[in-house]
């Protein structure tokens, strides 16, 4: 579990980055995202990140095990264009 989460932290490590570093906040939201959802992913840290993150409005883009990008999913109740 403990590993899964470090996996996770370090692809979105790496992608941070190329494309920037977010708030402490933000990587404090995520962490915490990602021990919530630990127990339920087994080894499947790019599984868990998923989930981390559609909870906190984004959406992965993967290439490999390299996150490509994060895109913020559409506020509910709007409609994508």
């Amino acid at each position: 579990m403990i590993e899964a989460i470090n996996r996770a932290m370090n692809a979105l490590d790496a992608y941070w980055a190329k494309h920037g570093t977010p708030d402490p906040r933000v990587i404090a939201q995520v962490h915490a995202k990602l021990e919530e959802h630990a127990s339920g992913c087994s080894d499947d840290w790019q599984a868990l990140l998923n989930n981390a993150l559609r909870d906190l409005g984004y959406d992965v883009e993967w290439r490999g095990e390299d996150v490509h990008a994060l895109t913020p999913m559409p506020a509910e109740g709007t409609q994508a264009d």
